[in-house]
């Protein structure tokens, strides 16, 4: 895998079977909310990720007026998403990580490192909003 020191060289390679991608371009946000609550069960909480529907996923995480899809960053591994990195932005300058996370059963690969350089690679970039 090669090692992008910081955003102004190349960044993480994808492992092989892998590819990320700009955003989420699943037609409905499940697989992210799948990919999301499976990342997040172990992370120290007061309320389980098991405990929350998707319905209350999508109104506490989706529908979020923060959050910038286009510099949401998924990676797809033998079609499933394995991990993410999701952008809070103003719409303008300010840019804030929402979550990065990966899939428990996808750890060690890179792919949180992946996404998460990508997302903010092109963040970077004239005319994201947050430049």
């Amino acid at each position: 895998m090669a090692r992008g020191g910081g955003l102004g060289r190349p960044g993480p390679s994808p492992r092989s079977g892998s590819r990320s991608a700009p955003r989420p371009t699943c037609p409905t946000p499940r697989p992210l909310c799948e990919a999301d609550l499976d990342a997040a069960r172990d992370e120290p909480a007061d309320v389980g990720m098991d405990e929350i529907g998707y319905a209350d996923w999508l109104a506490a995480h989706w529908h979020r007026p923060d959050l910038d899809r286009e510099l949401t960053t998924v990676a797809i591994m033998d079609g499933t998403m394995v991990a993410f990195s999701v952008a809070l932005t103003d719409g303008r300058y300010r840019y804030q990580s929402g979550m990065t996370g990966t899939r428990s059963a996808c750890r060690r690969l890179g792919l949180a490192r992946l996404v998460k350089h990508a997302g903010l690679t092109r963040a970077r970039r004239p005319g994201s909003g947050t430049r």
